[in-house]
C-alpha cells in the first residue's frame, strides 16, 4: 500500500496461506459468467474453472480475500494441496 502495510491483494490477484502452503488466486465475475483460479505454486499445481454461470464465485464474497469460502476451490486445497489425495499420472 501507500503507506507500507502489506495486504493479501494486488493487481487482481490474492495471496493467502492454507496448511502452511501459499496460494495465489484470482476470480472473475459477470452476469452468466464466472471463473476461479488457484495456484499453489511449491505443488506446482494449477486449478483453473471456468462455467457458464455465476454461481461459481457469487456464492461467497471473494472480495475479502478468502478462497476456501468457495466450496470448489477448498475441496483443491484440501485433496490437492493440504491433503493426500493423488494426482493422476501425466
Amino acid at each position: 500500500t501507500t503507506t507500507g502495510q502489506t495486504i493479501p491483494y494486488g493487481l487482481g490477484w490474492f495471496v493467502q496461506q492454507s496448511g502452511g502452503v501459499t496460494l495465489v488466486w484470482h476470480y472473475g465475475l459477470w452476469t452468466a459468467n464466472s471463473s476461479l483460479l488457484v495456484k499453489a505454486p511449491a505443488k506446482g499445481l494449477t486449478f483453473v474453472a471456468l462455467p457458464n454461470s455465476d454461481g461459481l464465485t457469487n456464492r461467497g464474497n471473494l472480495a475479502d480475500g478468502d478462497v476456501l469460502i468457495s466450496p470448489v476451490a477448498a475441496e483443491f486445497v484440501r485433496a490437492f494441496v493440504t491433503g493426500t489425495t493423488p494426482l493422476p499420472p501425466p
